[in-house]
């Protein structure tokens, strides 16, 4: 009974839980969109790389370049 009721609990928490997928979906539609163009115009390449460097250490929370 117990189990039951945890199962249907879950399911309606998945299925509010959808906000995230939007975000999910822009991101990759960027990513698509910025591989594209460094493929197109070679030369703003560096620049995309230092966006998506800066983004990733800020969600990954490291502030410095670390080699190694």
């Amino acid at each position: 009974m117990v189990r039951a009721a945890y199962r249907i609990a879950l399911r309606a928490r998945i299925q509010r839980d959808i906000h995230g997928q939007d975000l999910i979906e822009y991101a990759l539609l960027l990513g698509l969109l910025a591989t594209a163009g460094s493929a197109v115009f070679p030369e703003i390449h560096d620049g995309i790389r230092t966006v998506f460097v800066k983004v990733n250490r800020a969600l990954t929370g490291r502030t410095h370049h670390h080699d190694g």
